[in-house]
Order: C-alpha cells, then sequence, then structure tokens
C-alpha cells in the first residue's frame, strides 16, 4: 500500500497519471479517510472514558473526605465521653477518699 502510494505520487509528478492510477489514489484517499474517521471515533471514546474516570475519582476524594470528617468527629466525640468516664472515676474515688477521712460527718 506504501509502495502503491510513492509509485503514484512519482506518476504525478512525472506527468504521467492514467484512470487506473487515479482511481487507486482515489481508493486510496477514501481508505485513509476512513481510518481517520476510526481513529477519531476512537479518539472521542477514549477521552469520555477519561473523562468518566476523572469525575469518579473526583466523586471518591468527595466521599473521603466526608468519611474522614465523620471519622475524626467520631473520634472527638469519643476522646469527649473517655474524659467524662475518667472525671467521674476521679471523682468516685475522690468521694470514697473523702469518706474514709471522715469527711462525710455532719
Amino acid at each position: 500500500e506504501k509502495q502503491a502510494h510513492i509509485q503514484l505520487v512519482r506518476s504525478v509528478q512525472s506527468g504521467r497519471l492514467n484512470v487506473t492510477q487515479l482511481i487507486a489514489a482515489q481508493q486510496y484517499l477514501d481508505a485513509l479517510n476512513d481510518r481517520i474517521e476510526q481513529l477519531e471515533c476512537l479518539i472521542m471514546q477514549i477521552e469520555e472514558e477519561l473523562e468518566q474516570r476523572r469525575q469518579a475519582v473526583l466523586e471518591a476524594r468527595r466521599e473521603r473526605k466526608i468519611l474522614e470528617a465523620i471519622r475524626e468527629k467520631q473520634w472527638r466525640r469519643y476522646l469527649r465521653e473517655l474524659e467524662r468516664e475518667e472525671q467521674n472515676f476521679a471523682d468516685e474515688i475522690a468521694g470514697i477518699r473523702y469518706g474514709r477521712a471522715g469527711g462525710d460527718q455532719v
């Protein structure tokens, strides 16, 4: 195919071009145009898929950020609850010590 194209170019340059060669040249150009259309279609499909994947990545990042915020909120809540329990325990211990020292007598 490439060799036929080279021969066609030489014929055009020399000014000797017959009908058969002209038809072959047109068929070659048609084939090239068909291939270009196929490749353009493929490029469009790939670009669409790429955009879909970009959107999926963005959505995953948003979800991850939300989950991290929820996790952080739950962690802070857990720490507050732990501090409250520790304070209750410390208050209970202090009450027991105070009671042993005779502080509960009126």
